[in-house]
């Protein structure tokens, strides 16, 4: 993971059970607080800055999420910038959207969405259960922007390990008038629980096709 604010980055890298700050470089030293004992090294993250300051963010799919402000790390349910409404434990993708954070629960067919530039506070879920024919589980969620940048074209992709994915407009999940389906597509399933790569306007989802523009 890679957290940047301003002209401010620091590089963490997570090995076996353990998370380490090799921004200087050289010998590896101590694991960093709360980023020990961990169940694995698979982790998703995304940077977030709002009026409280920047901020990391990762999940796992197996140990609650960990958030880093700059300075120091936290744990969701420590008390610091806690989440509720969805165990952090079991996200396996966590994405930044039109600015909202969204978490992506593991062997469900269920995302979760915190309020507007928020990095803690009650999740909210989409429930797609009724959306996607061949079931499954959602694996990841990707931003799809038409106009060759991030901007008011944002459109939200979610696939799951079936192969299909289906494709939001909009800037409020919880209201019809601002957030509606366009549309719903059968691809190859996608390759691991990162198959997404931004390309200029476009987004590739790397799968057992090959790398399928959404385009």
């Amino acid at each position: 993971p890679v957290y940047t604010s301003g002209t401010t980055s620091k590089i963490f890298a997570m090995q076996g059970t353990n998370g380490y700050n090799i921004t200087a470089g050289g010998a590896i030293g101590s694991a960093e607080t709360h980023l020990t004992s961990l169940t694995n090294a698979r982790w998703q993250y995304v940077n977030i800055s709002t009026t409280g300051g920047s901020f990391l963010l990762m999940v796992n799919g197996a140990d609650k999420l960990r958030g880093y402000d700059g300075t120091n790390w936290w744990v969701d349910g420590d008390g610091t910038h806690d989440i509720s409404g969805v165990d952090t434990a079991t996200c396996i993708d966590i994405q930044l959207h039109n600015n909202r954070i969204w978490l992506i629960q593991k062997n469900t067919l269920l995302a979760w969405y915190l309020p507007l530039s928020s990095i803690a506070g009650a999740a909210t879920s989409f429930d797609f259960r009724s959306i996607f024919r061949k079931g499954g589980a959602l694996i990841s969620m990707g931003t799809w922007t038409i106009d060759a940048g991030y901007g008011l074209n944002d459109q939200a992709v979610f696939v799951t390990n079936q192969g299909e994915a289906v494709v939001y407009m909009g800037i409020d999940p919880s209201s019809t008038s601002t957030w509606a389906k366009i549309g719903l597509y059968q691809i190859g399933s996608p390759i691991g629980n990162r198959p997404f790569v931004k390309w200029g306007g476009d987004l590739l989802l790397i799968n057992f096709d090959g790398l399928t523009p959404m385009a």
